[in-house]
């Protein structure tokens, strides 16, 4: 008796196991996180979001592929940093960030323009140049933190021929006259490859420190600004819906147009669990990836707790997080309006844990 007691306990524990962290995820979604606003807006067609910060005034700071640099209002949509090459015109925009009350858009890799607010709109305030570096060199993502800048992306910096690999670093920092300090987060890639394609996130931590998250990896590395080093870095939990990038993606290969080369793009950006947004909010880094499986919405919210690193919280949701500040969280509805077809509505939708 005590032995066929002993068995069904256990195979009520397994059956706990698994399920109760389905039952978990699953009250978070449906009882704690409700929509606490919404936006909606008259607006062209956007495509694809590539960048989004929420500013000082709470307002939503966006880069699409077709409608440009604009500012998302509770009221309407705003244009500015029109294509162009004048001063208060910007050819393209690879990053993005808050920069000492203003903002900071990346027109390449060593030319910031910084925008400043006036009259509800963004006007050119200031261009900084950063050292050019002989090496080819891409950036995705900023943060401006103890007056030095923090940029994500990737650095071809050697290559070693016994081997067959070339020396990449993802984190390079510059003081804020744009003289280079210092490589961090080094990695080595085996050539020939397109891996500079991936995009990467970093994200002003805690007081003190940084932290990189790779878009094709649940990772994380925490760096201190001051001494400018790498910490620690840390595996994260990886959940059953999560859909890794193979091996084989955007190792090099040749393309016959620029369609097929543009058709990988755009199965990267919706084929694989990439990493889509990361942000710190209270107690937890966020991290927005694409799900897959069955019974799934398009996206998942995954909480963890800042200090330990466990996925303590996930969300499951059809709308596209742009960002997170004061426990609100802004995301676009129906999902990224470059991919879903039900998305060509400018709705922003706001979330918050009841």
């Amino acid at each position: 008796m005590k032995k066929s007691l002993f068995g069904a306990f256990w195979i009520l524990a397994v059956i706990g196991f698994f399920f109760l962290p389905l039952y978990s995820e699953k009250k978070v979604e449906s009882q704690e996180f409700k929509r606490v606003g919404q936006w909606k807006l008259e607006a062209d067609p956007f495509g694809k979001e590539t960048l989004s910060i929420l500013d000082k005034d709470n307002h939503l700071v966006c880069f699409f592929y077709q409608t440009w640099f604009c500012i998302l209002t509770p009221e309407k949509v705003i244009k500015f940093g029109f294509k162009g090459e004048g001063p208060s015109d910007l050819m393209y925009g690879y990053a993005m960030f808050p920069y000492k009350g203003d903002i900071a858009v990346a027109e390449a890799s060593n030319k910031f323009k910084i925008f400043t607010k006036k009259d509800g709109t963004y006007v050119w305030k200031a261009t900084k140049w950063h050292k050019q570096s002989p090496n080819f060199y891409a950036i995705y993502d900023g943060v401006f933190v103890d007056n030095k800048f923090f940029l994500a992306g990737i650095e071809y910096t050697s290559f070693d021929k016994k081997r067959n690999l070339s020396e990449v670093y993802h984190v390079k920092v510059f003081d804020d006259n744009g003289k280079p300090l210092k490589h961090l987060v080094r990695e080595y890639y085996k050539p020939p490859n397109r891996l500079y394609l991936l995009g990467h996130h970093i994200v002003d931590f805690k007081p003190g420190q940084v932290a990189f998250i790779p878009s094709d990896k649940l990772k994380v590395v925490v760096i201190s600004t001051s001494p400018m080093k790498e910490l620690r870095e840390i595996q994260l939990e990886v959940p059953p819906y999560y859909k890794k990038r193979p091996s084989t993606f955007f190792i090099d290969k040749r393309f016959d147009s620029a369609i097929e080369f543009s058709k990988q793009l755009d199965e990267w950006d919706s084929g694989y669990s990439r990493v889509i947004e990361a942000v710190c909010e209270g107690n937890y880094l966020v991290i927005s990836i694409r799900a897959f499986g069955k019974n799934v919405k398009k996206f998942t919210l995954l909480f963890y707790n800042k200090e330990n690193f466990k996925l303590e919280k996930t969300v499951f949701t059809d709308d596209y997080l742009l960002d997170a500040k004061d426990g609100k969280y802004y995301c676009f509805a129906n999902g990224d309006p470059g991919f879903e077809e039900n998305a060509d509505k400018c709705i922003i939708n706001i979330y918050s844990f009841k």
